[in-house]
């Protein structure tokens, strides 16, 4: 009977020996299931970022590639102005103010893209931002955008300065007035112009005693006082 026994109670441990056991399989079997399904799932985000840096990579690329094209046709226009103007002012006999060059010059260039005047400007224009805002920019479009930006200030003051006809100054506590009709301007007043359908707005930074100088991106030009007759 106690052998009987003994050989029962053996019995029962072993089964639940092996129940544990198979618990313990199963729980093993379930944690490397979710193993392998959070490795999957790490492995698919990994690709997806890899996919998405690289689709960022080429887009960047292409974005880059598109804006110095951009940039280098401005630059074409920015030349094509500035050779235009300078046959203009070899053509001694016609004897024009820079302003009147320029304009004679942006025609000629924006006819040859099949452009208006206003949208050639609006280009050189974007030249010259992109190059002022490029503090490692190639000396030669410092030069380019330099001469450019210097010519349209000329061209855009002298329409302000015929808009604007000061008939003289005043003298307010001590501090100089530019008379326009019946009103004083001190310095530091915009004015808004406009040119070749491009919005400017210029500051007065200056009053003379028959002087008045006006300035636009650091550009400053010196006009004379004419009193209207």
């Amino acid at each position: 009977m106690n052998t009987r026994a003994d050989l029962a109670l053996r019995v029962r441990e072993l089964q639940t020996n092996v129940e544990h056991l198979s618990g313990e399989l199963r729980k093993t079997r379930s944690w490397l299931g979710r193993g392998i399904v959070a490795g999957l799932i790490i492995v698919a985000g990994l690709v997806g970022g890899l996919w998405w840096v690289n689709q960022r990579a080429v887009k960047t690329e292409s974005q880059v590639a598109e804006l110095q094209t951009k940039f280098d046709r401005q630059r074409d226009f920015a030349l094509a102005m500035s050779e235009a103007f300078k046959q203009q002012a070899e053509l001694e006999n016609l004897r024009l103010p820079d302003d009147e060059k320029l304009n004679r010059a942006l025609a000629t260039a924006a006819q040859r893209e099949k452009l208006s005047a206003a949208d050639y400007l609006a280009a050189i224009n974007e030249f010259i931002d992109a190059v002022r805002a490029n503090p490692t920019a190639d000396s030669s479009d410092q030069m380019l955008a330099d001469f450019a930006q210097r010519k349209s200030f000329e061209a855009v003051a002298a329409t302000v300065a015929a808009q604007i006809q000061p008939s003289g100054t005043l003298m307010v506590s001590g501090t100089p007035r530019l008379m326009i009709g019946n009103r004083p301007f001190e310095v530091g007043t915009r004015f808004a112009a406009t040119y070749n359908q491009q919005n400017y707005e210029l500051e007065l930074a200056a009053i003379g005693e028959t002087t008045f100088t006006l300035r636009y991106r650091g550009e400053e030009i010196t006009r004379q006082i004419k009193p209207i007759q």
